[in-house]
């Protein structure tokens, strides 16, 4: 596996950044090797409630966050 660097996982956030547009992340589970992985939900101009709505029923779906084994 190649590492990277903070850096390089920074362009993600930019997307939403740059464009001026609301973004929420929610967990969506765990890597086979046990990290935790999200998902980026960009949603359209001052729509902010409704990123956060879709996490909120994401959440349901995927049973919300739970730490890491060993956190």
């Amino acid at each position: 596996m190649q590492k990277s660097t903070m850096y390089h996982n920074m362009i993600w956030t930019r997307i939403a950044v740059v464009s001026g547009l609301p973004a929420t992340v929610a967990p969506v589970g765990f890597s086979a090797s046990g990290l935790p992985v999200g998902i980026q939900i960009i949603g359209p101009r001052l729509e902010d409630l409704s990123t956060i709505a879709f996490a909120k029923g994401l959440s349901k779906i995927v049973g919300g966050f739970r730490a890491p084994p060993g956190y």
